[in-house]
């Protein structure tokens, strides 16, 4: 008579209330943060209003100063302030940036996925990452980069913006498999696959040592060990480089509002 093993799996995605790493940096919303800039002679920007008038300039990466991290600015047509300090802000900040949460949120999955993210590590992607932002919280402008100071359009970069679109749209996907609830003979290994083709960037935990479980090319290998129910969690599998372990927003009146790439919701 063979054993029998019941394996239920239960799919969750998990966000910033789960941590795996990031920035060892601990803030208080009473705190305040300074910037710094370095500018990119090879890289060049245009950022236009829907009439046509605008700035061209070469690209700046801002930094804080307090540990030389990353942030993006988030308002287009106002300029940073070196020399002052910003406020700190770890809630309500669509309402601080005056955004919906939509904007908000993908504000952050584009960050996330930009600059930093695994394989996005030269300083095109942070450019790519800073207009994606600007077109997000100001659909009506135009902003692209030109081949020269204020050059012709260069759209060699259109592929890098894509490929962060395509995270960010799938960002919320979870696995499908063909069932829920599976009996397995002791022994016996059975594989589920994921028709979403996302199960490699999430990982799994389970309730109990009942059941051998593995992860590959998108596919959930299972094999019965001993009498009993195993629950299988799925985690989003977050890329923590260079992350703060909550999105910050910075902001101070008459200058442009900042944010540091964290985990998203």
């Amino acid at each position: 008579m063979n054993n029998k093993v019941l394996m239920v799996l239960f799919l969750t995605t998990v966000g910033m209330f789960i941590l795996y790493g990031g920035s060892n940096h601990v803030y208080a919303e009473d705190l305040k943060e300074t910037f710094s800039t370095k500018i990119y002679d090879e890289f060049y920007i245009k950022k236009l209003h829907s009439d046509g008038s605008g700035k061209y300039k070469k690209l700046a990466k801002i930094t804080r100063k307090s540990d030389n991290h990353f942030v993006y600015c988030v308002q287009p047509w106002v300029d940073l302030i070196e020399t002052e300090e910003y406020n700190i802000n770890l809630s309500n900040q669509a309402e601080i940036l005056g955004v919906s949460s939509d904007i908000w949120k993908r504000i952050l999955l584009i960050a996330y996925y930009g600059y930093g993210y695994e394989g996005h590590t030269d300083e095109r992607w942070y450019g790519i990452t800073q207009l994606m932002i600007w077109k997000t919280v100001d659909p009506t402008g135009n902003f692209f980069f030109t081949k020269t100071l204020n050059g012709v359009r260069d759209d060699s970069y259109n592929w890098m913006e894509n490929e962060i679109e395509n995270l960010v749209n799938n960002h919320y996907v979870i696995p499908k498999f063909d069932t829920k609830n599976i009996t397995i003979s002791q022994g016996d290994t059975v594989i589920l696959q994921d028709y979403n083709n996302i199960l490699n960037s999430f990982k799994l935990e389970q309730s109990s040592n009942n059941a051998n479980v593995s992860i590959s090319n998108n596919q959930l290998h299972i094999t019965g060990v001993e009498n009993g129910t195993v629950t299988i969690t799925l985690k989003k599998n977050y890329n923590s480089n260079f992350l703060d372990t909550t999105p910050i927003l910075y902001n101070r009146i008459d200058a442009q509002s900042i944010i540091s790439r964290g985990y998203p919701d």
